[in-house]
């Protein structure tokens, strides 16, 4: 059986690392161009280049150029690491796990959503790096749900 959960993870971690080494790239060498950057439209480097691209001082949470003004891809990256050691760490059967997968990936999926309205009506880009993040938590919120459904289906079924 694929463990959708821990495939949408990896994928996760893996193409959020691409980005925070396009992001250091691209600070390193205006230049540089992504394998991601496919046109003026379509252009991964752009996205994570943009003010946006580090929320929390975009947001006036924390200073920008300070230590914790960080990428929204280090921040991905540590989602995914905290879905894929809830995976790791809880049984599939636990009731507590089940309901921090599902609240967690439900988290991810409106900031996704929150990230996703940002490109395409504030930068008018497409960023094919972010839309495979957003692919991958959405893979995650749904097999969190339906885990979560099934388990509480099985649970009801066992008090009667």
């Amino acid at each position: 059986m694929v463990r959708w959960v821990v495939v949408a993870s990896v994928a996760g971690i893996m193409l959020s690392t691409f980005a925070v080494y396009v992001e250091h790239q691209k600070a390193m060498d205006a230049n540089y161009e992504a394998v991601c950057d496919l046109g003026v439209k379509v252009s991964c480097s752009k996205v994570f280049s943009s003010a946006q691209g580090k929320i929390l001082s975009y947001w006036g949470l924390v200073p920008k150029g300070s230590a914790l003004d960080l990428p929204n891809a280090v921040f991905g990256a540590c989602f995914y690491l905290a879905i894929l050691a809830m995976e790791v760490v809880f049984k599939r059967s636990s009731v507590f796990g089940t309901t921090l997968m599902l609240f967690s990936s439900v988290v991810g999926a409106l900031f996704s959503a929150y990230l996703a309205k940002i490109l395409i009506f504030d930068l008018k880009d497409l960023c094919l790096i972010c839309t495979g993040t957003y692919v991958c938590t959405a893979t995650i919120m749904i097999a969190a749900w339906r885990r979560h459904r099934a388990l509480n289906s099985a649970t009801k079924g066992k008090e009667m």
